[in-house]
């Protein structure tokens, strides 16, 4: 079963100590985007044994495919996505870590965050 990973939600600008990195468990994780349209995710490999760490973005099922997300290992990674694709109708999203075969690694040591970008219209 996937690990579920809290996301946080800004209409604009956010703070670094408002939201919190979760270390993962599972190579397979997901989170709920249903507000989001846009998302930043950080993912701190820093602490990782691993080399060669993929982060794949499964498909919502709608005739989209998976995105992967090559990982520079032993760093902070921060990645802009959209959720178009990999949203499903609930508004969950799946992810999976791998490295460039598509087997699965080791979680050990990574840490995510996911955060939701909502657009704020003024009238």
């Amino acid at each position: 079963m996937a690990q579920n990973i809290i996301s946080y939600t800004t209409n604009g600008f956010f703070k670094a100590n408002a939201t919190a990195l979760t270390t993962l468990t599972s190579a397979q994780f997901q989170t709920d985007l249903s507000d989001g349209k846009e998302i930043t995710v950080i993912i701190d490999t820093a602490a990782s044994n691993e080399s060669d760490i993929v982060l794949c973005c499964m498909p919502a099922g709608n005739g989209f495919g998976e995105i992967k997300v090559p990982l520079i290992p032993q760093t902070l990674n921060v990645i802009n996505l959209t959720t178009m694709g990999i949203k499903k109708n609930d508004g969950i999203a799946e992810f999976k870590l791998t490295n460039s075969e598509g087997s699965s690694v080791s979680p050990v040591s990574v840490k995510v965050c996911f955060i939701k970008h909502v657009t704020v219209i003024n009238h």
